[in-house]
């Protein structure tokens, strides 16, 4: 009774419990193992899978990237290459410059036509780019074979006429220099529209004997005394030199004649020669308008003869460094003249001006300033309304008299406070602390003067200095507030301004 019975057989449900049923869901069998290509894919190979794509989609941005780059250039999208051709020739030659530096491949024309087809194209084609040549062998630039001759020969042969700056050197390689001078000289000569040289004792014998027929300027000065060769008598270097309209000529140490062709266009005149030279040369220069007339290497005791003036008819601007030179010149045209102090400086040129009859707006006055001189000079020419003072080094004096002079004061009589003076240009090779007050003094007194025509002042100080006391720079800061002119100018900017007022080298 204890023990149960034992279950009765079904041979239906043992099978149905052993076989395997389908999954609902994806049909596989319920207890059989997964197949290989029923398996689920790892990890890695997901990652494998989509560093795969990626690298497919980089190439495809790498070539849609160039793709863009092409069209853009193509599509002219660049700002630059919508420049129209006019004003980047424009831009160019403000590049180049007027006076360039020593000639490099990687500088000026050479720089630019290497930059793409479409600047080689307009670099080429504009001749004007090509037609300045520098070489210069003095230190630092004296570097052995600097200058490749084939480098010389093909950018004269892309110019049409040449603007030629060379400066040669007594320490450097003669030979050299005479290489690269005669390789833009002997097949090039006759297309020179300017030549600027510093002479050696080698060069001034190659100078000679050339083809200048289209030479319209001329600067010239030798290096050093050495230079100025014993035996070189005269130096006929501009005999060719048939449409020379500017000449300058600095000799410095001796005089060496210089024989220009006597041609009509010659209208720009500076040389430092004994006056009976330039006496022989003014009286064959009848169209002169600019002229510096530097008397040198006459002794002391040699005083022209007294002959009839020499008239200048269409001089316009004179600089003259000595009395002597007054007193043998007319100039019924002149516009403006330049006088160093001598001590019959004042005297020869109120006779000059009596005697050409003109009515001159600016004079410059160089040296030891005399008050007396020059107040005499202003009242007799009240033409001249345009006033400068040219200082050296050590001149302190002279400019805190030049500025008393100027500056007006209550009870300055009305003669003296020069009424008709519009612009008073002051240049200096240094200034002191007390200079600046004094400046600005004669500034402001002159704008406040009653009936005054005063309307500029210009300042050129050549070397470094004090800078204005805080007082001066917020005096100046006024001056600009109301507009007043006023021109500072310093360093080498000073050095062209200058020279523009004294009239003794020729414009750059």
């Amino acid at each position: 009774m204890g023990d149960s019975p034992p279950a009765p057989h079904h041979p239906g449900l043992l099978q149905a419990m052993t076989e395997s049923v389908p999954c609902p869901t994806c049909g596989a069998a319920a207890n059989a193992p997964p197949q290989d290509h029923e398996a689920e894919p790892t990890d890695h190979e997901l990652l494998r899978d989509l560093d795969a794509e990626i690298s497919v989609l980089r190439r495809r941005l790498h070539k849609l990237e160039r793709q863009r780059a092409d069209l853009a250039l193509k599509a002219d999208l660049s700002p630059l290459r919508r420049v129209p051709l006019e004003i980047l020739g424009h831009i160019f030659r403000d590049v180049v410059g007027p006076i360039p530096g020593p000639l490099r491949i990687d500088d000026g024309p050479w720089l630019l036509s290497h930059v793409c087809g479409r600047w080689r194209a307009l670099v080429l084609g504009d001749r004007g780019l090509w037609s300045r040549i520098h070489l210069n062998f003095s230190e630092p630039h004296r570097i052995q074979n600097r200058y490749p001759v084939r480098m010389i020969d093909v950018q004269a042969d892309r110019a049409a006429l040449l603007d030629v700056f060379f400066v040669g050197d007594e320490d450097g390689d003669q030979r050299d220099q005479v290489d690269r001078f005669n390789a833009l000289a002997t097949e090039h000569s006759h297309r020179w529209r300017e030549l600027t040289i510093r002479l050696t004792s080698s060069l001034a014998p190659v100078v000679a004997d050339l083809d200048y027929s289209s030479l319209k300027r001329v600067s010239v000065h030798w290096h050093r005394p050495v230079s100025q060769r014993p035996e070189a008598d005269s130096i006929d270097l501009f005999r060719t030199a048939v449409s020379l309209a500017d000449l300058f000529v600095s000799c410095r140490w001796r005089a060496v004649p210089v024989h220009p062709p006597i041609v009509n266009q010659l209208t720009r005149y500076s040389f430092d020669a004994p006056w009976r030279t330039h006496a022989e040369l003014l009286r064959r220069l009848p169209n002169l308008e600019v002229a510096a007339v530097i008397r040198a290497f006459d002794g002391d005791d040699a005083i022209p003869e007294a002959t009839d003036a020499i008239e200048l008819a269409h001089l316009q601007q004179l600089y003259v460094n000595s009395d002597v030179c007054l007193d043998h010149l007319r100039a019924p045209a002149l516009e403006a003249i330049s006088v160093r102090h001598t001590d019959g400086a004042y005297r020869s040129l109120l006779r000059f001006l009596g005697r050409s009859s003109c009515s001159p707006r600016r004079l410059c006055l160089q040296g030891h300033f005399d008050e007396q001189g020059t107040t005499e000079v202003l009242q007799k020419c009240p033409t001249l309304t345009e006033i400068g003072a040219v200082f050296g080094p050590c001149d302190a004096a002279s400019v805190a008299r030049c500025l008393q002079l100027f500056t007006v004061g209550g009870s300055t009589p009305p003669p003296m406070t020069f009424p008709h003076v519009k612009v008073i240009a002051i240049s200096c090779a240094e200034v002191d602390s007390k200079f600046h007050p004094a400046f600005l003094d004669m500034i402001d007194s002159r704008r406040g003067a009653p009936n005054g025509a005063f309307e500029a002042a210009e300042l050129g100080v050549l070397m470094p200095g004090p800078e204005p006391d805080p007082q001066s720079a917020a005096r100046l800061e006024r001056l600009a507030r109301d507009g007043f002119s006023l021109s500072v100018i310093s360093l080498d900017r000073a050095g062209a301004h200058r020279h523009r007022w004294l009239i003794d080298r020729p414009p750059c």
